[in-house]
């Protein structure tokens, strides 16, 4: 089964696998894991299980024991396929990158006002990262915003971290090449993370190439994260060290 990558691109660093949205690089990043360890991995970061929020007919995405993965299915995981969640559950999962390694139980507020909604309001689920590696995480998301596939989330003067996901849906057995959810998952600000916004645009218009996440679901992102800038007054703090990245901490 070959992979392609939406642009031919040739030897690429970890951070342009990222930058990039590269299959090819993701699927050779699989082959470093066994099917166990990325399987107990995805299940640490909350996917494959419902997050137990109090709201009716959630969903647990789907996520197959790894004794029942073909020779394919990491390679498949790994880029997004055989694989699904709610945006619930890519949030906490973004989250604990944000928040130094911890998986959170989410909370539904109703209204804020004055209150002060605090880190003691969430109770941890377990610990998925090292701060190290979310910090890394944070650096790889953030070259996508500025040089990569999320470029239109990018935001002059501000560190936005973030990813695109352009998923084809799966329909009658095979995966469609008309029908696409486009998605954009961020952080903000990256060097003092605050907010997590995910984006899911159901069924964007790809005769118009706009089945893209940078094309359709990142703009979105981008108009939230300007309206937040603008409530709170937040001064710029520019990263200028985007592409000196240490992945072998």
């Amino acid at each position: 089964h070959l992979l392609h990558d939406h642009e031919p691109r040739g030897q690429l660093s970890i951070s342009d696998v990222f930058a990039y949205s590269s299959n090819i690089g993701m699927a050779k990043i699989s082959d470093l894991l066994t099917d166990q360890q990325l399987y107990n991995k995805s299940r640490d970061f909350g996917f494959g299980s419902k997050t137990g929020i109090l709201l009716p007919d959630e969903q647990s995405g789907i996520l197959r024991h790894f004794n029942e993965w073909s020779y394919q299915s990491s390679k498949s995981i790994a880029i997004g396929q055989e694989i699904s969640c709610t945006s619930l559950q890519l949030a906490m999962a973004y989250s604990s990158i944000a928040n130094g390694g911890y998986l959170l139980d989410p909370i539904i507020i109703k209204s804020i006002g004055n209150t002060n909604v605090s880190s003691n309001n969430n109770r941890v689920i377990r610990k998925v990262l090292t701060y190290e590696t979310s910090r890394i995480l944070i650096d790889l998301l953030r070259i996508v915003v500025s040089k990569g596939s999320g470029s239109n989330a990018y935001i002059s003067g501000y560190d936005v971290a973030g990813k695109t996901g352009t998923a084809q849906k799966f329909i009658d057995g095979s995966y469609s090449n008309t029908e696409y959810i486009s998605s954009f998952a961020s952080i903000f600000p990256a060097d003092s993370p605050k907010y997590v916004c995910i984006i899911s645009v159901d069924s964007p218009d790809k005769s118009n190439g706009k089945h893209w996440g940078n094309v359709t679901a990142a703009p979105i992102v981008k108009n939230i994260y300007k309206k937040i800038i603008n409530l709170e007054n937040m001064e710029s703090n520019s990263w200028t060290n985007s592409e000196n990245i240490d992945i072998n901490q």
